[in-house]
């Protein structure tokens, strides 16, 4: 992966990053780079702990997929079944895991709302401005009515995820509300012009008090490293879940993963607005994990396009 690891160290150099941490998997072969600085004069380290940012809805569609299995419901549950104030009775399951629910991409009072208020816009259907099942349209507000119903079956959404998810892979770094911020890297600057480190970027999720279906979790590389494989040993969920997963395409989307075609074949990924991306071909067991912060010191606005050559690479060297 040579090619891949010099274009990552190139774009430290010129400065379009801060730092990067990349690992590689090829089956039981698994290769860490680690490469510039949390800030300056901090190097990266293996124990540096990201905000994965929306990286967070994989472990939440991990935890719903987990109940589907167990039978607690199904993908064409209506939500309505299982959050009873909710006031729409056409939105599914699948619907919210598919982003097709025809909700706005994000919650319209987030910057002004108590969280209970927030919850109860959610709840009320606010942001839901197109017709179910019309389009897709990615939206933080599927995975936030998704995080309430794991919260209606296991009483609160961080300790489901503990439980059944992170303590299980043993992926001890990884939480919500991370205690060691020292070990945080910065997900941005504040408009007060402080550092954003060790707290949620997410305004949705900060204002939902750290704790959210769409974003909220902060981990290491060798955590999701863990993820990857418990994926991969078809561990975490069953090997029908996985094949469903693997052979589900509607716009490009699986059920709470994005498609990612290349080469006329298709990958699982999933990325965060602050930098983050995993990307994974289940079958052949191959994964390639970003773990960088575009967001610091400033937005890098040509990370997007960074990120996807970054992926053809990864791709065309593995």
């Amino acid at each position: 992966m040579s090619e891949l690891i010099n274009k990552i160290h190139t774009l430290v150099d010129e400065g379009k990053l801060q730092g990067m941490t990349t690992c590689t998997i090829d089956n039981r072969n698994i290769k860490i780079d680690i490469y510039g600085n949390a800030i300056p004069g901090e190097p990266l380290t293996r124990e540096s702990i990201y905000d994965i940012a929306s990286m967070s809805k994989l472990f939440v569609a991990t935890r719903v997929l987990q109940m589907i299995e167990d039978e607690v419901f199904e993908l064409s549950t209506p939500v309505v079944e299982l959050l009873p104030d909710f006031k729409n009775k056409e939105i599914t399951i699948e619907h919210l895991l598919l982003h097709r629910s025809g909700f706005d991409p994000s919650l319209g009072g987030r910057y002004t709302m108590s969280k209970d208020e927030m919850i109860q816009s959610v709840l009320n259907c606010d942001d839901l401005t197109a017709p179910v099942d019309s389009r897709m349209l990615y939206s933080c507000i599927n995975f936030i009515l998704l995080g309430l119903v794991i919260e209606s079956f296991d009483g609160s959404l961080d300790s489901s995820i503990y439980n059944h998810i992170t303590s299980p892979l043993n992926m001890d770094s990884t939480r919500y509300l991370p205690t060691n911020k020292e070990l945080c890297v910065p997900s941005g600057i504040d408009d007060e012009g402080n550092i954003i480190r060790g707290v949620v970027n997410d305004t949705t999720a900060r204002r939902l008090g750290g704790i959210a279906g769409n974003a909220g979790i902060f981990s290491t590389v060798d955590d999701l490293i863990k993820f990857a494989e418990g994926y991969f040993q078809r561990t975490i969920l069953t090997p029908e879940t996985i094949q469903i997963l693997i052979s589900t395409n509607v716009d490009n989307r699986s059920l709470g993963w994005n498609i990612f075609q290349y080469k006329e074949k298709d990958y699982l990924y999933h990325t965060g607005y602050t930098g983050p991306s995993i990307l994974l071909d289940i079958e052949n067991m191959h994964g390639l994990i970003l773990l960088t912060n575009r967001n610091y010191p400033k937005l890098n606005p040509d990370y997007v396009d960074i990120r996807l050559d970054l992926f053809r690479t990864f791709i065309d060297n593995k």
